[in-house]
């Protein structure tokens, strides 16, 4: 009970004290609620108020500050680049508002449910492509709308057969055979398993045409398979081919012979030789239908099937594993994958934009852009240098009202006449369309981002930390980051200011071989002795071992290798180790180095860090100079806990 009253005491403590002014840098105030939000958020679990605490933060804090004002003074908001950046962030943060953070899960466990089942299905379809003409469309989508209404599950068969464009189902009464998810695209998949066993669904349209779905069974998923396989090729001499398989299959089944070795005698498929008879794992649909039923109804691994004969010939089957459909939580990643370019996924923008629309009551008037544009000419956008203008008295003609605020035609013809100048179009229909199309949009991605900055402080928060990341980004890289890495002659008059804290250890010259065969070593380790490595190496590249070993120099310090370090203090000369991709070297140490400091090229990344080091801080001490601090001492002794 103690702890809720002290977390209580403080949280009202805390809410007392936010909203008053903290400090003022330069021009700019800052309450106690924004230096609090930012130092919790930085701290996290770790917050202790302790007065060090506070204080250290606070001299970061303001640092933070002043830098964010001169970013702002040298106008990089304006910058395009970090314009574009900001945009797209804010429109995603816009998405991520709107878009529930579980929408698209909620998606893959709808499509979890389809992979759980296997749907048998027969179609009829119009063929209809995708820019089809208005009047090629219409007469496509009234014979379907006709089929449909003649259309049932005792007559589909009959109407498929007589009607549909699919060449290659009509034959077979509009028989497609068992769909599973991700067979086919999305729009045809979701009336597969949404229709009921024995229903005909709605028309639907496809990239290929309408269709029209009977559904004829559906039955639990069977996964994927692996099987091993003996094939006959299909010829003339059919009851010879049949006494092969049996006679193979007599043998594997009294175990006088192993399947493999019946694949090695018998099967006349030669891509799997090589595999004894092993398929690619399949799923349904993958193979003719008498060769998948067959394989699916074996039971338990090294099941053998008897000889079956299909349209490409004879066969028998051995079952090696089945695959039935994973848990959800294992299937995750999978169906991420391949519902990548789902457009449920890839809309989500799209779902955004439908449920701000909806929020804040989107409402149009497309007559008053109907009235303005019937007086244009119908080639007026292909005319130079035009310019729209609404009528007298027509300004202020609303075309559309969005969160309670009124976007006019003069609104619309300004930014018109701002952004699409140079636009050039056949006809003014297409072209007003477009660009009012373009403008609604852009005013109400922006007047959504307005009020929700408003009305929600988490996400004007976030707005505003990544302008503020991007600005500190940008001024960092052209203050610091940049002139560190450009200004050579700073950066060497640092390394001779701290060239004595980097030296080299005690160091030797290694001359060798390497190799990944370590045992080839001992033939040569006397070798070394007496003559030079490359001597050694030039004599191993005439015998049998030569591809096996590489020359090897390196310069090796103290530490690097304990066998080095042994050897140097034995003051040996051939030493064996093993290198950092784990192949063994057996070098000879040529030469001793002592001690040294390390020259630029060497340790050029760590002085250029604390050069850069060195040129924040002392922009920090101008940003001091330029901005002062004042402090409300009474703010901060509330926040600070003794």
């Amino acid at each position: 009970m103690f702890r809720i009253i002290f977390y209580f005491t403080i949280l009202c403590f805390i809410s007392q004290i936010k909203a008053q002014e903290l400090m003022t840098i330069g021009k700019e105030k800052v309450n106690v609620d924004e230096f609090l939000r930012i130092y919790q958020k930085n701290n996290q679990s770790a917050t202790t108020y302790s007065e060090k605490e506070i204080n250290d933060y606070l001299e970061l804090f303001t640092l933070f500050k002043m830098k964010l004002q001169e970013a702002r003074r040298m106008r990089l908001d304006t910058l395009s680049a970090i314009k574009e950046d900001y945009q797209k962030y804010l429109e995603q943060l816009i998405q991520n508002h709107f878009v529930d953070k579980n929408y698209i899960e909620n998606i893959w466990k709808a499509q979890y449910e389809n992979m759980k089942y296997d749907v048998k299905v027969a179609h009829i379809m119009v063929k209809c492509a995708p820019n089809a003409l208005p009047a090629d469309t219409i007469i496509a989508y009234n014979k379907i709308s006709y089929l449909a209404k003649q259309v049932n599950k005792d007559n589909f068969s009959k109407l498929a057969s007589e009607n549909s464009e699919d060449p290659s189902s009509a034959p077979k009464g509009g028989m497609l055979g068992f769909i599973t998810a991700f067979m086919t695209f999305p729009e045809f998949e979701q009336p597969c398993f949404t229709t009921p066993v024995g229903g005909i669904s709605q028309i639907f349209r496809t990239q290929y045409g309408y269709h029209i779905l009977h559904i004829l069974e559906k039955r639990p998923a069977r996964g994927r398979i692996k099987v091993a396989h003996i094939y006959l090729k299909k010829s003339d001499k059919k009851e010879e081919a049949e006494k092969k398989m049996q006679e193979a299959y007599k043998l594997v089944t009294t175990k006088k012979i192993s399947f493999e070795d019946a694949v090695a005698k018998y099967s006349e498929d030669a891509s799997t030789k090589d595999t004894k008879g092993e398929l690619q794992e399949f799923g349904v649909s993958e193979m003719v239908i008498d060769f998948e039923e067959q394989c699916f109804a074996l039971k338990n691994p090294g099941d053998v099937s008897k000889p079956f004969m299909t349209e490409y010939g004879w066969h028998m089957v051995k079952l090696i594993e089945k695959k039935p459909i994973k848990s959800f939580e294992d299937s995750k990643e999978y169906i991420s994958q391949r519902m990548a370019r789902d457009p449920r996924i890839n809309n989500l923008k799209g779902v955004a934009y439908s449920r701000m629309i909806e929020k804040y009551n989107l409402v149009e008037f497309p007559q008053n852009l109907m009235n303005f544009s019937t007086p244009l000419n119908d080639t007026f956008f292909m005319m130079k240098n035009w310019v729209l203008k609404p009528a007298k008295g027509s300004e202020a003609s609303p075309l559309f009202t969005f969160a309670d605020k009124s976007f006019s035609l003069k609104d619309f013809t300004d930014f018109v006449n701002l952004n699409y100048k140079t636009a050039s179009s056949r006809t003014k229909k297409d072209a007003l369309d477009a660009m009012y199309a373009a403008y609604r949009e852009k005013m109400i991605w922006e007047t959504t981002a307005s009020r929700l900055m408003q009305e929600d402080k988490q996400f004007s928060n976030l707005e505003s930390e990544y302008m503020n990341g991007l600005l500190i980004f940008e001024i960092m890289d052209r203050e610091v980051w940049k002139k560190a890495v450009a200004d050579t002659i700073g950066s060497k008059q640092m390394y001779e200011e701290v060239k004595n804290n980097y030296w080299y250890k005690e160091r030797v010259m290694l001359e060798g071989i390497k190799t990944t065969k370590p045992d080839l070593l001992k033939a040569y380790t006397l070798s070394l002795n007496s003559i030079s490595a490359k001597a050694l190496f030039e004599s191993i590249k005439k015998s049998k071992d030569s591809n096996d070993f590489v020359y090897y120099e390196r310069t090796v310090e103290r530490g690097d290798f304990a066998e080095i370090d042994n050897a140097m203090d034995a003051k040996a000369i051939i030493v064996k180790f093993t290198e950092d991709d784990k192949s063994t070297v057996l070098a000879k140490i040529v030469k001793n180095l002592s001690p040294s400091i390390k020259p630029y090229q060497e340790i050029r990344g760590r002085v250029q860090n604390l050069y850069q080091n060195k040129l924040e801080k002392e922009w920090g001490a101008s940003l001091r100079a330029k901005y002062p601090v004042k402090i409300a001492m009474t703010e901060l002794n509330k926040i600070i806990k003794k």
